[in-house]
């Protein structure tokens, strides 16, 4: 089932004070009620917990090999098999963690909606953020797909303003199709951008 992106009316960014020059991309004060993403915010797609849990084990993996590797041929005693057994029992736990604990929460709390004239990303599990992009400060939005996210069906996004680029995602490639379509589109209108 594809994801689906639904558009929030509202406004986006808070008045400034006067004198004060626009932000490029507003990061909202972080508080209890704005840090954590209200229900009705998308959430990421099942896949992302998929592709997000293959990236673990492949890191993990690929870390654990360029440490246990050199250990096993440089010094091949007895210190470096108990020194190889420590280092993979280390990534395990790890992975263990980031499995079932650090993942998880996430896919909980990275949420994302589209609001008529900005898009509100939702980040964070130990730091929170709430980011508020205005719509009209957005210069390019570029859709990444690697191998593994083209096979899932997913894209992450790159946002790029004047001064900032925000990486998100993954998110289902038809919704960050669509999201591409909203902002562009309100460009080529007139909304978007200015010079």
């Amino acid at each position: 089932m594809p994801h689906t992106v639904r558009e929030v009316e509202g406004a986006a960014t808070p008045p400034r004070p006067h004198g004060q020059a626009q932000s490029l991309c507003y990061r909202a004060p972080v508080d209890v009620a704005g840090a954590v993403p209200p229900e009705w915010a998308e959430r990421l797609p099942r896949a992302a917990a998929s592709y997000l849990r293959l990236r673990s084990v492949l890191e993990t993996t690929a870390v654990s090999a360029i440490v246990v590797i050199p250990l096993a041929l440089l010094a091949p005693d007895r210190w470096s098999s108990g020194a190889v057994a420590a280092v993979i029992v280390c990534a395990l736990g790890f992975l263990a963690v980031d499995l079932f604990l650090v993942i998880p929460r996430r896919l909980q709390f990275t949420r994302f909606t589209i609001r008529r004239n900005s898009l509100e990303l939702w980040r964070g599990v130990v730091v929170r953020s709430h980011t508020i992009i205005p719509r009209d400060m957005v210069m390019n939005i570029e859709l990444r797909q690697g191998p593994v996210t083209r096979m899932l069906g997913l894209s992450t996004l790159r946002i790029s303003t004047v001064t900032d680029v925000q990486a998100f995602g993954p998110i289902d490639e038809v919704a960050a199709g669509e999201l591409r379509r909203r902002f562009d589109a309100g460009a080529t209108r007139g909304e978007g951008r200015t010079s």
